[in-house]
């Protein structure tokens, strides 16, 4: 039996326990014990980090895991930017609360951080229940930023104990018609009862429509009772769309609402054979061909002979084409053998696309459509080199079927052996963008191969494209083997902080403004301070607004520290008044006294 190759992530952990197990006296040398445990927080190569640590389960030991968190503040750089910090903060806390550790929660508020904010925190514990926490929070936390998502939050997952207790805080803001939308979608019926009756302004038509398309049906005959109303009538479509039987019932017997041919047309997309029929017997609206057609690709061949048999619609080419991209070979078959429809050379289009080789070559022997150019790049594309070489040897030596689609899309994907079969035995050959594509997905042997066998070469794109997705062998390589090199989209669009020093000390190129807008907006602190450090480019108004639109709290007030000019509080309010906990930031960053 061959021995199993050791995680290189636990090998320090297996070394520290053969020695720790061998000598049991260390246990008594304190400050022995505390090099081992610093060892083993960053001697891996996923170390640990704040948010990680507060992560771990309430089972596990609470005075082990202080100290882990203990040592990793410790570690933490003295000048670290308070706002990164903050961010840390709020992720940890976040994962705190998932765990249900108050002592991790205290000690973040009390020790970490406690100028962060507390929000998603003050989120999560309403979406989970976590009544003490959220208790917790509220009264020992400054910034918790309430805001109307806790209440919205604790109606959407049923948490009605928690919605009360939030109202009844005379912090706590009104909450929306959320609340009420999102309790009906997931059949939250209490909740819903204790909206309707202490909050009637949350009232909203969605709803009963969500109600509805979800099949809960006792919220929709209550929501019904207390006059919710639909916009349209046709709720039963809702219902169709996910086969609930007994809501189409309600409201047919009812006549609470209608539908219209979308309705059998969902039904039997999702191969829902009995909604189909109950519609057929009980209703007149119908269905159109994209019943037959959806039906089809999605294999439901029962739904598709039932149609046949009992509607008139019929369906299209469509039927085939989808039923062939999604390999359902029998209804391929039945298709051929009981319409006359056909498909197009999308058919085999799909199939091969998909690696469907006994649809391609059932196709190829009873379909006359054949293929079209676009065939054997799709399959290769995949890496399907079998149906590759079945295509070359059905099209005879003839260039019809194969364009440089198909050599480029296998190196962009890193199929190495159907990109040499090509190169072997095609002659379309590739272009730049073979080089360019397996650069920006880290392909580096794919990348090698086609500098050392084909002429093509690449362009600025692969080096800016594999420094946007980190891949930063594949950018050293090209730096030091090709000559097209990069432009100001490279460091603009890197994310990490080893890959932006590597090219602020090797290129010349630089980057834009749009370096410290990506890292702005995408939240991407250490990218931020790196660029701010070491670049002279400033970000844009365009960025501080996506920020605040995201709710990036945190990198909002770094934005608003360093680049006062850009941010003009009461724009930005009025611009997204409905990104409550941002506007309850605005709120104290322009009221500090009114906590």
């Amino acid at each position: 039996m061959p021995r199993r190759e050791l995680d290189a992530s636990a090998a320090p952990l297996m070394s520290v326990r053969v020695v720790c197990r061998a000598h049991s006296q260390v246990d008594a040398l304190a400050h022995v014990v505390a090099q081992i445990s610093t060892l083993l927080d960053f001697g891996v190569s996923t170390c640990w980090s704040i948010p990680r640590a507060c992560s771990r389960p309430l089972s596990e030991s609470t005075a082990a895991a202080t100290l882990l968190l203990d040592r990793l503040h410790a570690e933490e750089p003295d000048d670290m930017d308070p706002h990164f910090r903050m961010l840390l903060f709020s992720k940890a806390l976040v994962n705190a609360v998932r765990a249900d550790n108050m002592e991790t929660v205290q000690w973040l508020c009390k020790t970490y951080c406690p100028s962060g904010i507390a929000a998603s925190a003050m989120r999560e514990a309403a979406k989970c229940g976590k009544m003490n926490i959220l208790a917790w929070l509220a009264g020992n936390h400054e910034k918790v930023l309430w805001s109307s998502y806790f209440m919205d939050d604790a109606a959407t997952e049923g948490q009605l104990e928690v919605l009360q207790w939030l109202d009844a805080h005379p912090k706590q803001p009104r909450c929306t018609s959320r609340a009420m939308d999102m309790a009906a979608a997931n059949g939250h019926l209490d909740v819903v009862k204790w909206l309707q009756e202490n909050k009637p302004d949350v009232r909203s038509s969605g709803a009963l429509r969500m109600a509805i398309t979800n099949g809960h049906l006792k919220v929709a005959k209550y929501l019904w009772e207390k006059n919710y109303r639909l916009h349209r009538d046709i709720a039963m479509d809702y219902a169709a769309q996910n086969n609930h039987l007994e809501v189409l019932q309600w409201l047919h017997d009812n006549k609470l609402s209608g539908c219209s041919t979308l309705a059998m047309d969902y039904a039997a997309a999702g191969g829902y054979l009995r909604g189909v029929q109950w519609l057929h017997e009980n209703r007149s609206e119908g269905c159109s061909p994209d019943a037959m057609d959806k039906a089809a690709a999605k294999g439901y061949l029962d739904v598709v002979q039932w149609l046949h048999v009992n509607r008139s619609e019929g369906c299209t080419s469509r039927a085939m084409n989808g039923a062939a991209e999604n390999g359902h070979l029998d209804v391929v078959q039945w298709l051929h053998a009981n319409r006359s429809e056909g498909c197009t050379t999308r058919a085999m289009d799909g199939a091969a696309a998909n690696g469907h080789f006994e649809v391609v070559e059932w196709l190829d022997a009873n379909r006359m459509e054949g293929w079209s150019p676009r065939t054997m790049g799709y399959a290769a594309s995949r890496g399907y080199l079998r149906i590759v070489q079945f295509l070359h040897d059905r099209m005879k030596g003839s260039h019809h079927g194969c364009t440089t689609h198909a050599m480029d899309g296998a190196a962009g994907n890193g199929h190495l052996e159907v990109v040499q079969w090509l190169h072997d035995h095609r002659q379309e050959g590739c272009t730049t963008a073979a080089m360019d594509v397996a650069a920006s997905n880290g392909h580096l042997e794919m990348v090698k191969w086609l500098h050392a066998n084909r002429s093509e070469g690449c362009t600025t794109n692969a080096m800016d494209d594999a420094a946007k997705n980190d891949h930063i062998e594949v950018v050293q390589w090209l730096h030091t083997n090709r000559l097209e090199g990069c432009t100001t989209r490279a460091m603009g669009q890197a994310s990490s902080v080893e890959l932006l020093e590597w090219l602020h000390n090797n290129r010349s190129e630089g980057c834009t403004f749009q370096a410290m807008d990506n890292a702005a907006v995408f939240c991407n602190f250490p990218k931020l301070l790196y660029l701010h450090a070491n670049q002279k480019e400033e970000c844009s108004a365009i960025a501080t607004s996506m920020v605040a639109s995201s709710e990036h709290l945190e990198m909002f007030l770094w934005l608003y520290e360093h680049y006062p000019d850009r941010v003009n509080l009461e724009t930005i309010r009025m611009n997204f008044s409905t990104r409550a906990s941002l506007v309850e930031l605005i709120r104290l960053m322009t009221h500090p006294v009114s906590t």
